[in-house]
């Protein structure tokens, strides 16, 4: 069944209806669409249909006429045939969000790759400066928070390997300067 079509004037009296004579409708002020497009300017209700025996979904817009009075139109669809066209959408719904998901999936886990790489680069590295190797660098081509890791970890790894190497020459130095004094050394606190 197609569409249903009723304009209504201000005093609740049927004008026209593509599905029945007009002249025979009864008065429509109280229907339920009718009062809220009185109050709100569109009104909406579900129910069973006199006229059509069957359940119905109504939509009705207030409209103002030039000469001051008032007329609603109204559409009354099939329930039925709302429901039979929503249950293609579910299925359309149901397999774009399968597909979203899908494509959601595998952009978190390239994403993750992308950064699972760096940051296992960057645990080796922090483990070897932990075990005291301080002459290697780590270079990450990441951009943001890895990319500052990485550069905080080089100066850090700069920084001791300088320490070390001013600690090895001391340590040398002191040795030298002690194998070759022949006189005795005492050292007290």
């Amino acid at each position: 069944m197609a569409a249903r079509l009723t304009v209504i004037d201000g005093a609740g009296r049927v004008l026209a209806d593509n599905t029945a004579d007009a002249d025979t409708m009864e008065d429509h002020r109280l229907r339920e669409e009718i009062v809220e497009a009185a109050a709100r300017g569109t009104g909406e209700a579900e129910r069973w249909s006199h006229t059509l025996r069957q359940e119905m979904l109504y939509l009705a817009t207030l409209n103002r006429e030039p000469d001051g009075s008032t007329t609603y139109v109204r559409l009354a669809l099939p329930v039925a045939r709302l429901q039979a066209g929503l249950g293609g959408f579910d299925a359309i719904l149901l397999a774009a969000s399968a597909a979203a998901f899908l494509v959601g999936g595998l952009a978190g886990w390239l994403l993750s790759r992308r950064f699972a790489g760096p940051v296992a680069e960057l645990s080796r590295y922090a483990e070897a400066l932990a075990q005291g190797e301080y002459g290697g660098r780590v270079y990450v081509s990441t951009p943001g928070e890895l990319g500052a890791l990485a550069g905080a970890l080089n100066r850090i790894a700069e920084v001791l390997g300088n320490s070390k190497s001013q600690a090895i020459e001391e340590h040398e130095r002191m040795r030298t300067i002690l194998e070759t004094l022949s006189d005795g050394i005492v050292a007290t606190d």
